[in-house]
């Protein structure tokens, strides 16, 4: 059984392109939660269609000892 199918190329949007949707009332604006990242709630300004956008927090402030 053989399937043959195409990939195509990821659609590339800039975060101008989406309007956050935070209420600090609403738990659901903010989807997740973790060490490094927050999942957030976003609507495409030219579709209205709902994404969730994962927005990782980059610190390179580590110090070992």
């Amino acid at each position: 059984m053989s399937s043959q199918f195409s990939i195509s190329e990821k659609p590339t949007h800039n975060v101008s392109e989406f309007e956050f949707l935070h209420d600090p009332l609403d738990k659901n604006a903010k989807l997740g939660v973790g060490s490094f990242a927050s999942v957030k709630l976003a609507k495409e300004k030219k579709t209205g269609k709902l994404y969730a956008i994962k927005v990782v927090r980059i610190n390179f402030d580590c110090y070992f000892i």
